[in-house]
C-alpha cells in the first residue's frame, strides 16, 4: 500500500534551500540597486527616506534574517551584520547570476526542451559587464593587474573587455596602449564612456566586434603586441572552433607574442554535496548549460593551444572563482 505524502511537510533541508534562494535573489537585487553601496559608504541605511519603498524594507528584512545586516533600535536604520563583509564581496556573483543572466533561468525550461533558442533569451549585456567587472576588481584584478608578462608589453588587446574597467587598470599602471572589443553593444557604451571619463581616448579605444570572427589586415591590430581575455574563453568552443579561431589570431594579430587567457574551467572531480561547492562553481555550470554552452576542463585548454600554435608557459591559479586558471601562452610556429 503507498502511502499518500501529499499533506506532509518538507523536510528542513528543503525549506533552507527555497528560503536561501530568496536570500540570493534579495542579495543580487541590494547589490544592483545600490543599497550595499550605500551601506559601504555611510556604514547604514534610513529606509524611512523618501527614495525608498517597501519593497526596498523587505529586501533589507530578508537580508536581516541571514545576518547580512542588523536592524538598530531605530527600527528604520540597518547597519552591517555579522555577515555583511562577506555578502558585499561577493554580492557581485548573485548580481551577475540571477539579475544579469536572470532571463536564461527563467526560460531553462522551454531552452532545455528546445522550444526557446537561447539566442532569443538574451542576457543583460551592460549588466553583466559591470558586475564581471565588480567582482573581477575584488577577486580577479589583483592577481591579473600583478602578471609580470605586462611588464614588456606595449599595446595590449582586450577581448570581450566588458565595460573596460580592467583594461584602463591595466594601461595605467603600465602605462600601454590598447583595445578593447566586446559584442555588446552596451558594453561597449559603457566601455568607451568609461575610457573619456578617465581621459584616455588617445590611448585606448573600445570597439564592437565578434572577437570570433574578426577580420586580418585590420591596422589597428597591428601593433598588439599582447592579447588577454578574461571568462569569455568558453565563448569560442566547440574544440575545433576554438582551434580556428585561436589560430587566426597569430594573423589578425600579426606582431602579438603573447597570449594571456584567464578561464572559470570546469570542475573535473566528482563531488558529493553541494557544501563541498564554491562560488560561482554550480551557478556558473548550470547557467551555461542552459545556454548550450560547453565550459572546458584545463586539460581541454592546454590541447587547444597546443593545437593551436600557442605554446603554454605558465598556469596560475586564482582562488575566486573557483576553479580559474590563467593560461600565459606564447606564440608558437
Amino acid at each position: 500500500m503507498s502511502l499518500d505524502r501529499s499533506n506532509e511537510a518538507p523536510g528542513p533541508v528543503i525549506h533552507r534551500y527555497f528560503t536561501y534562494a530568496v536570500v540570493a535573489h534579495a542579495l543580487a537585487a541590494a547589490e544592483e540597486i545600490g543599497i550595499i553601496d550605500s551601506i559601504q559608504t555611510n556604514g547604514h541605511i534610513d529606509v524611512c527616506a523618501s527614495q525608498y519603498t517597501n519593497g526596498h524594507s523587505y529586501i533589507l528584512e530578508t537580508l536581516r534574517l541571514a545576518g547580512i545586516v542588523t536592524q538598530t533600535s531605530e527600527a528604520s536604520r540597518y547597519v552591517p551584520g555579522p555577515h555583511f563583509d562577506d555578502a558585499a564581496s561577493y554580492a557581485a556573483f548573485f548580481t551577475w547570476l540571477f539579475s544579469a543572466s536572470g532571463t536564461m533561468l527563467i526560460n531553462a525550461r522551454s531552452i532545455i526542451a528546445g522550444l526557446r533558442d537561447p539566442s532569443s533569451t538574451p542576457r543583460d549585456g551592460a549588466l553583466v559587464a559591470r558586475s564581471s567587472a565588480t567582482f573581477g576588481r575584488h577577486h580577479l584584478d589583483p592577481t591579473i593587474l600583478n602578471l609580470p608578462e605586462w611588464q614588456d608589453a606595449r599595446h595590449v588587446a582586450d577581448l570581450g573587455c566588458g565595460d573596460g574597467s580592467r583594461l584602463i587598470a591595466i594601461a595605467r599602471k603600465y602605462r600601454l596602449c590598447g583595445i578593447g572589443i566586446d559584442i555588446s553593444s552596451d558594453a561597449v557604451r559603457v566601455a568607451r564612456r568609461h575610457v573619456d571619463d578617465q581621459g584616455m581616448t588617445s590611448s585606448l579605444k573600445v570597439a564592437e566586434g565578434d572577437v570570433r570572427s574578426l577580420e586580418t589586415g585590420q591596422s589597428r591590430f597591428r601593433p598588439v603586441d599582447t592579447v588577454f581575455l578574461a571568462l569569455m574563453g568558453h565563448d569560442l568552443w566547440p574544440r575545433e572552433n576554438c582551434i580556428r579561431v585561436l589560430a587566426s589570431w597569430k594573423r589578425i594579430f600579426p606582431r602579438c607574442r603573447r597570449l594571456i587567457v584567464c578561464e572559470t574551467v570546469r570542475n573535473s572531480s566528482r563531488l558529493r554535496t553541494v557544501d563541498e561547492l564554491r562560488i560561482p562553481t554550480l551557478g556558473y555550470e548550470y547557467l551555461h548549460a542552459v545556454m548550450g554552452q560547453y565550459i572546458p576542463t584545463t586539460e581541454e585548454w592546454l590541447a587547444v593551444f597546443e593545437n593551436s600554435g600557442w605554446s603554454c608557459v605558465k598556469v596560475t591559479t586564482v582562488e575566486v572563482p573557483a576553479n580559474t586558471q590563467i593560461f600565459v601562452c606564447e606564440r608558437g610556429n
